[in-house]
């Protein structure tokens, strides 16, 4: 299964948010898609055949342009314009979206993002392993 398809203007923060950051994008960042924060304290995009290391990381739930804002989820609920599997674990893919965690391949870091709670909400809690499959 490819990554899902979200409609970035779609996307949402859920009834209950544990844990966000207001934080300051390393570059242009689209909604829904998984970043971290660098050694510089910005927040940017990445994949699962990157190894971050035990940086924290998220799901940003704005769009973020150099040098301005962008709100990161790392435990709550998340809406997605997805249509997802209700109790499947969801990873930052190879590509830099969300996908199945059954999508990775041998020398993917497992970067779980959450697990489906329906087929629009993203129950998120984070959970760097740092297990390269």
């Amino acid at each position: 299964m490819p990554d899902l398809v979200i409609t970035p203007a779609d996307v949402g923060i859920g009834d209950t948010v544990v844990d966000s950051f207001n934080g300051v994008p390393g570059g242009a960042i689209v909604q829904a898609t998984p970043v971290y924060i660098d050694a510089v304290g910005t927040w940017i995009n990445f994949n699962a055949t990157e190894d971050i290391g035990d940086r924290q990381f998220g799901i940003a739930v704005t769009k973020g342009l150099a040098d301005g804002g962008v709100i990161v989820i790392t435990k709550g609920k998340v809406l997605l314009s997805a249509v997802m599997t209700q109790g499947i674990a969801y990873v930052v893919s190879a590509t830099g979206g969300i996908a199945p965690e059954s999508d990775l391949v041998a020398t993917n870091w497992v970067y779980r993002l959450g697990t489906a709670e329906s087929t629009s909400i993203l129950d998120c809690v984070i959970n760097n392993t740092r297990i390269q499959k």
